[in-house]
């Protein structure tokens, strides 16, 4: 395994160059199988859903996404009227496929584990966690199996 930074990419000879710990410049021979470069964000014809919800495609956008999840916890802590603490520790994530499915779990560990005693005036493991997908049920593309484990664990799929 080589840790280090993609400093170049030729697709026609099928290399990969990485400037790691130990070398300099290595060419690493790879199997590319589809176009290289950036992801971009889908939001299937509504771009302005786009200031609503925020990708997940960089780090940046993880730590992003982090600090606002974060950021609400705090404005809830921070709240006089406890009628309000359960709207803003909704969280709605858009889209029940793997990424959607994955990020719904990581939440759930979050709030129920790390946060638990870090606030006196909420109980973060009463956040709700909303999945929302066209999809008739969680995981769609994949196996019925996988959506009825998924399902076992909680989430389902509402359009």
């Amino acid at each position: 395994m080589i840790l280090g930074e993609v400093t170049g990419v030729d697709s026609d000879r099928r290399r990969v160059f990485v400037d790691s710990v130990d070398r300099e410049g290595v060419a690493l021979r790879v199997r590319l199988s589809g176009p290289c470069g950036r992801s971009s964000h889908s939001y299937f014809g509504h771009d302005e859903f786009a200031r609503f919800a925020p990708g997940l495609k960089s780090l940046a956008d993880a730590v992003s996404i982090r600090n606002h999840i974060l950021r609400a916890f705090e404005q809830a802590e921070a709240e006089e009227d406890p009628t309000r603490h359960r709207d803003l520790l909704t969280f709605v994530l858009v889209g029940a496929g793997p990424t959607g499915v994955e990020m719904a779990g990581a939440l759930a560990i979050l709030v129920r584990t790390t946060l638990r005693s870090e606030f006196r005036r909420i109980d973060p493991s009463l956040a709700r966690i909303v999945l929302v997908d066209m999809a008739p049920r969680v995981l769609g593309p994949f196996a019925e199996s996988l959506s009825a484990a998924a399902a076992d664990h909680g989430w389902t799929s509402s359009a």
